[in-house]
C-alpha cells in the first residue's frame, strides 16, 4: 500500500518536477534562494507525509519519531547543499573534464555517498532506540526509496562526462 501511495504521492507529480527545475536552475547558475528555500520546504514536507503513511506510528510512537526525524533532515540538508554544490560544479565542468577534475568530482561524490549513507545508519540506531527496530529499518527503507527517486530523477538530467572524442579533441596518449 505504502508503495501505491509514494508513486501516487504529489511528490512525484509537483515535487519532482519542482526539483528538477531548481537543480536546472542551479546547474545553470541562475537558482534563487528563495526558489531553492521553497522547494527545499515543499519537499520536506512530502517527505514527511510520505513517512507518515507508511510508518503507522501511534501517538506514544510519534511523540518520539518526529522530534528525531526533524534533526535528521535538519543533517541532511547540509549533505544536500553539499549535493548542490556539487551539481553546480559538474555543471560547470562536464564539458571541459580533465583527470584531475575526474578525480575530485569522483572523490566528492563517493564522500557524499557515504556521508549520506552513515547518517541514515546513525539515525536508524537512534530510532531504534527510541522506538523499536522494526520502526526504524522502517524509517531507512522509505528514506532510501524516496532518495532512491530523487537520485533515478536527478540521473535523468545530468548528462555522462564528455569524453575527448566527443568534444572533438584527441584521445588521451596511452
Amino acid at each position: 500500500e505504502f508503495r501505491r501511495v509514494l508513486f501516487r504521492s504529489p511528490m512525484i507529480r509537483f515535487v519532482f518536477p519542482l526539483m528538477l527545475a531548481l537543480l536546472a536552475s542551479v546547474a545553470a547558475a541562475q537558482g534563487t534562494a528563495d526558489q531553492s528555500a521553497t522547494g527545499t520546504e515543499e519537499l520536506r514536507t512530502e517527505k514527511a507525509s510520505l513517512m507518515y503513511a507508511a510508518l503507522h506510528l501511534d501517538e506514544q510512537q510519534s511523540e518520539k519519531f518526529w522530534p528525531i526525524y526533524r534533526e535528521y533532515e535538519a543533517e541532511l540538508d547540509q549533505l544536500l547543499a553539499r549535493r548542490l554544490e556539487l551539481l553546480k560544479l559538474y555543471a560547470g565542468n562536464y564539458k571541459i573534464m580533465n583527470d584531475e577534475k575526474a578525480q575530485i568530482f569522483a572523490r566528492n561524490a563517493f564522500d557524499l555517498t557515504n556521508s549520506r549513507m552513515k547518517l541514515r545508519e546513525d539515525y536508524y540506531k537512534k530510532f531504534a532506540r527510541a522506538l523499536n527496530p522494526i520502526i526504524a529499518a522502517r524509517f531507512a527503507q522509505v528514506d532510501n526509496q524516496i532518495d532512491t527517486l530523487l537520485n533515478l530523477e536527478i540521473m535523468r538530467m545530468v548528462p555522462l562526462i564528455a569524453t575527448p572524442e566527443e568534444l572533438g579533441l584527441k584521445p588521451p596518449a596511452k
